[in-house]
Formats: structure tokens, sequence, C-alpha cells
């Protein structure tokens, strides 16, 4: 679901992910670059249509994104996202530069 993907969802599993949330502690992405310019405009994953993302983040407590710069395309019928977040809790994030 992106270029950073968290907790993948499984294949034919109806919803269902990898990992559980809540098990996921102590995670951190640092100094990152996504560049999502050269991504489709969308996807089909099992018959399920998704948007173009730079970090799926779903975790838990003691997580942090730090100094992370997201590059989006601009244009007419953009559905790029840059963090998608779903269930987990709380977490730290810091020095994410706003877009000029």
């Amino acid at each position: 679901i992106g270029l950073i993907d968290t907790d993948p969802y499984i294949p034919g599993g109806d919803g269902d992910q990898w990992y559980i949330n809540q098990n996921q502690f102590l995670r951190q992405i640092r100094n990152f670059e996504f560049d999502l310019r050269d991504m489709l405009l969308k996807t089909d994953d099992a018959g399920q249509p998704l948007v173009p993302t730079g970090l799926h983040w779903q975790v838990a407590q003691a997580t942090s994104l730090q100094n992370l710069k997201f590059i989006m395309p601009t244009g007419k019928g953009i559905t790029h996202v840059g963090i998608f977040t779903e269930n987990g809790s709380g977490g730290f994030v810091s020095g994410m530069p706003s877009p000029k």
C-alpha cells in the first residue's frame, strides 16, 4: 500500500493484516525522502483500489517519525497521500517540512 508499509495487508485476507498493530513498539523512521512523483495515479490490489502512498504507518506507542520529506506530484487528478495511518495509537512526529 505504501513505499514503506509497517503493517501490510494479507493478500486474499479480507482486510486482515500481517501484524497486530499494538505489538509494533519502538519503531522509527528518520531522515528519509519519499519521492512519489513517478508513482501511478492508482493501483488495484486483489480487487481493492488503493491510492499511491509514501508511508503506511500503523503502529503503537514509543514510535517516531523525524525529518521526513514527501515530494508529491502536482496537477489534475492527483490522489497521492504522504502518510496513511490507521488503527494503532500515538507516536512522536517532528521535522516535516511544509510544501513550498
